[in-house]
This record gives structure tokens, sequence and C-alpha cells, in this order.
């Protein structure tokens, strides 16, 4: 129960990495708030976790709002008291060549990818500066280090918040606050599965050494570690979790 007593926000909750996530800190003894614009997913994860005994809301919230996320801050104070753990990880995108993107699909990816973890992580760090410290964690991506065809802007957002990272590590230690951040590889969710075309799918596997797609879970021990005590020391830092697909030059297997 290496996160008993604590409460942690999980945004983008309802499904994917972000559900895997709440599930592994609930587990840990974690109080949860699924946060998530889809409603009625973010209340059947807290649901279905409460009816395992674990402490957890959901609160509707569209995170390029900073209205929608001043009341998730407050809903989750008035229900537990504290915020010491956000999970930035809602993130939506429009996929598309860059001299097809459209300004619109531009600047909705970037409102939800980097303009909403900031205003996530400056809410929840002014609570934490209040409290006695807490943990912030920024879902990014292997597309920030890396060209992937069609990923422009969110690669630009990626990029972004993992900038962002290491100046709120910076400025927040002084609080007890640790900033980190997480870059998966290609993790088969329903958000993968939308946006990536099966030749990009065929393409990112095959540079896999891992020789398997990534999963919710892979990337949930991750988290599960920069939410606890044993990552007091470590900010500022990004944790690559993608089965050694940035490490991969030329793949071959061995045959046995």
């Amino acid at each position: 129960m290496i996160l008993a007593n604590k409460v942690a926000v999980v945004t983008g909750g309802a499904r994917g990495i972000g559900k895997g996530i709440a599930a592994r800190f609930s587990e840990a003894g974690a109080s949860l708030v699924v946060a998530d614009k889809n409603v009625e997913g973010a209340e059947l994860v807290a649901k279905a976790l409460a009816e395992s005994g674990y402490p957890s809301i959901s609160v509707a919230v569209d995170v390029g709002d900073s209205e929608q996320v001043d009341e998730l801050v407050e809903a989750t104070r008035d229900t537990f008291g504290r915020l010491d753990i956000l999970v930035n990880n809602a993130a939506h995108a429009h996929y598309d060549f860059s001299v097809d993107l459209s300004e619109e699909d531009w600047d909705y990816t970037v409102d939800v990818c980097l303009k909403g973890y900031f205003l996530c992580a400056q809410r929840a760090a002014r609570q934490m500066m209040q409290q006695d410290g807490g943990k912030i964690i920024n879902v990014s991506s292997v597309a920030a280090r890396t060209g992937l065809a069609r990923t422009v802007a969110y690669a630009a957002s990626k990029g972004g918040v993992e900038a962002m990272t290491r100046v709120m590590a910076v400025e927040l230690a002084d609080y007890g606050i640790q900033v980190n951040a997480i870059a998966p590889g290609f993790v088969d969710t329903e958000f993968s599965r939308e946006v990536v075309s099966e030749e990009g799918r065929a393409q990112r596997l095959s540079r896999t050494p891992a020789r398997r797609l990534g999963s919710a879970e892979d990337i949930a021990g991750a988290a599960l570690y920069l939410a606890s005590p044993d990552s007091d020391w470590v900010t500022g830092s990004v944790i690559v979790v993608d089965g050694g697909y940035l490490s991969a030059g030329a793949v071959e297997h061995r045959r046995t």
C-alpha cells in the first residue's frame, strides 16, 4: 500500500493508459479522482473501483478549459481534503501530414495535449504548495523524440510537455513537489487504434525489439514508481517505456 492516504487525480482516466494507471494506484492504496471529458466512461471506471473497495469519484472535465480545471481541483479538495498526485494523461489528436494539417486541427491538438497539461499542472501545483509537497506526472510520448509521419501537432505538443516538465521541476522543488514525465512507446489502446493507420502500427511494431506492443499496465508500473516515495529524489526526468523502440537501429532477431 505504497500510496496509502494519498489522493490522486488521473486525467483521461476513462480508458486506455489513464484507466490502467487509476487501477494500479487504487490497488496501491490511493483515493482516486477519475477525470475525463467522457463523463459516462469516467463514471464507469470510478464505480468499478468503488465497488472493489477503493475510494474513488469521477469528475467531468475538459482540460483545455481553465474554469473546468479549477472545478476539478475544487471537487478533489472538497471530497478528499487534499491533492497529492496528478497524472496528466488526457490526450487526443488529429493526425495528418504537415502540409495537409488544418489550423483548426493544430489548435485542437495543442489545446488538449499541451495547454491542458499546463492548466492541470499549474492548478495542482498551487494546491500542493499549500500542503507538504506532491507529485506531478506528465504522460509524454516517444513522438517527442523521433520523427513519426502524420504526428506533427501531437509530437510538437509532447515536446512542449517535456520542456514544461523540466521547467516546473526546477520551479517547484523548493515546495517538495516532484515533476516528471513518462514517454510511452506504441501502446495498444483505443486512442492509438483510432489515429494510427495499420501501416503505421506495422512500422512501429517492426522497430520494437521487445516484439510486442505496449499495454496500459506497462505504463502504470512506471507511473506508480514516480507517484511513490521511492522517487522523492527524482525530478525533471523523462522515463521512456517503449520496449526498446527509441534505442533500436536495425532490428534483427536471432534464429533459434
